[in-house]
């Protein structure tokens, strides 16, 4: 069943370019109209299917579209609400995808004409690869995809964006963006600032580590392959959650390491115990 006519896409990425694949596929996008700040993202979209028509600017992909998916880095999220703010027409429904959402759901609430909806979401799945390239189909299968709608967000809006979710395959989830931010300070930026630290450490104590190194380190730091500019934006944006989580993961760190220097290896092997318990847990609720 058909959800939505036209949908603008904001960013013809990896996330944004995945979600229009699964929704057209689906049949509950007709046609997607891009835009994208690199135009040969863009014109590669076009190539892939990814959208059917190319927009010359923003304000030209969401004229007429019943969805506009702002798939962008959260700073340009914040900065094209300014922008398209002023432009749309009530009963037009917005949603992003960016990882950090207080600051982008007060962008765009603060922007909105009466009658516009705001729906953030965030999916819970991703690659450390980019571009429209790197779009396909089946990315978010059976992943979590959290949803912080405004306050002032009709049901009928959060409703239309959750079963577009679940036509890409995912679990909607809805959440409070400050719930949200701090959740992913934890289980999402945290692992990406240690494995950029792993990386530069290893590069520091061994100019020729990537000769020598294990599966182990590759798996670890897979995720620093991330968008420079994309986790930039995080940082910033979620500034105040990620450095609560670097100061415990610090804590941590410092306990690790006052252990081996007493040589206390019962309280160490209890330690990793612990750790493993807790990963294997985690591993047979996620089954990986």
């Amino acid at each position: 069943m058909r959800l939505v006519q036209r949908m603008a896409l904001i960013g013809t990425g990896l996330i944004g370019g995945s979600l229009a694949l699964d929704w057209l596929a689906t049949g509950a996008v007709a046609e997607v109209v891009g835009w994208d700040i690199d135009t040969a993202t863009l014109t590669l979209a076009l190539e892939r299917g990814i959208i059917q028509y190319q927009a010359s600017s923003p304000e030209e992909a969401v004229h007429e579209a019943e969805l506009v998916l702002v798939a962008t880095p959260v700073q340009a999220a914040c900065d094209l609400a300014a922008r398209l703010g002023p432009i749309l027409k009530r009963g037009q429904v917005i949603a992003d995808v960016g990882s950090v959402k207080a600051p982008v759901l007060n962008a765009w609430t603060t922007s909105l004409p009466p009658g516009v909806d705001f729906v953030g979401g965030h999916p819970l799945a991703g690659a450390e690869t980019s571009g429209s390239l790197a779009a396909r189909r089946g990315l978010f299968h059976r992943a979590k995809y959290i949803l912080t709608p405004s306050a002032s967000c009709r049901a009928d809006s959060v409703a239309l964006v959750a079963e577009l979710v679940r036509r890409a395959g995912a679990e909607p989830v809805l959440l409070s963006a400050a719930e949200h931010d701090q959740l992913v300070a934890a289980t999402s930026h945290l692992p990406h600032l240690s494995a950029v630290t792993l990386v530069k450490a290893a590069a520091e104590l061994a100019s020729d580590f990537s000769r020598y190194s294990a599966g182990g380190f590759a798996d670890t730091t897979r995720v620093a392959l991330g968008s420079p500019v994309m986790w930039r934006d995080i940082c910033l944006a979620n500034k105040q959650a990620i450095l609560t989580a670097l100061d415990h993961f610090s804590e941590q760190l410092m306990t690790i390491r006052s252990l081996i220097a007493a040589s206390a290896g019962a309280e160490l092997e209890t330690l990793f115990a612990q750790a493993q318990a807790t990963r294997s847990q985690f591993k047979r609720a996620r089954g990986r």
